[in-house]
């Protein structure tokens, strides 16, 4: 990953990195759907700071919330991703719209011989891609 580990983002910074409102990156730390590891930001004029595995999973979360994909599904999205433990290149999130698994290229192309209904696709190499290109200001 070329992030910048160890370096922390603002809300502000997180929404504009990622493509969502600030307000629904607001909505989404209220909710617990993804709270920042940095720094949660509680308490009276608290700020929250993303990570940059946070960015990743907020990207994630992006896409599946553009897609259509259930607050449920998009939950057990991000918990898949932290279970998998973030591991990225090679690395296909998929949903059926009754659960999400994260599996490599060649496991999905078994899954895709097998016959089973894939639903939402989220490729998490071009997520990194796309992070990184708007750290870089692309």
């Amino acid at each position: 990953m070329g992030g910048r580990l160890g370096q922390g983002w603002s809300a502000v910074e997180a929404s504009k990195l990622v493509g969502v409102s600030y307000k629904q990156l607001d909505y989404w730390a209220h909710k617990d759907l993804l709270s920042p590891s940095i720094d949660q930001g509680r308490g009276s004029g608290g700020r929250r700071v993303y990570s940059y595995t946070d960015l990743l999973v907020l990207k994630v979360v992006e896409r599946l919330v553009s897609a259509g994909v259930s607050p449920l599904s998009t939950r057990q999205a991000v918990e898949c991703l932290r279970s998998s433990g973030y591991a990225w290149d090679g690395r296909l999130l998929i949903g059926d719209g009754h659960s999400v698994v994260v599996r490599s290229d060649k496991e999905l192309l078994s899954e895709m011989v097998r016959g089973s209904g894939l639903g939402v696709v989220v490729d998490l190499g071009k997520v990194v891609s796309e992070v990184d290109g708007a750290l870089r200001g692309e």
